[in-house]
């Protein structure tokens, strides 16, 4: 799979919330490292998968996404995106904020394993 079919895919998987498609797209790297918007650092496949499970069983956010960079060489993909994140946390105040996430993969025998993911506030 060319690498911005793999990032679409990944972007229409996390909109429907399919767990099923984000695993079958891309896999996690063994060592994948996750830096989400608090700071809050995780390491290794199970601990980033069951991070997605949960966060994919909430039913009151949404997250648009718009590509701003893709660079795919042989062996990596590097993919910059701007993130509009809305979570409507039905019993706390509403959550709105823009992002950008910067996605890391690298590719073997024609498979893509996600070893870096990273979100930061926007500005």
């Amino acid at each position: 799979m060319k690498f911005d079919e793999m990032l679409q895919s990944i972007f229409d998987a996390i909109k429907h919330r399919d767990l099923n498609k984000l695993f079958s797209t891309a896999s996690f790297d063994e060592d994948v490292v996750m830096i989400i918007p608090n700071g809050a650092f995780i390491k290794g496949r199970s601990a980033v998968a069951n991070l997605h499970a949960a966060w994919f069983a909430d039913p009151d956010w949404q997250m648009d996404m718009k590509l701003l960079r893709s660079i795919e060489t042989p062996e990596m993909g590097f993919a910059l995106v701007q993130v509009d994140y809305k979570d409507a946390n039905l019993s706390s105040p509403s959550y709105n904020s823009q992002q950008y996430l910067s996605l890391v993969f690298t590719r073997k025998d024609d498979k893509w394993f996600l070893v870096n993911d990273q979100t930061t506030p926007a500005m």
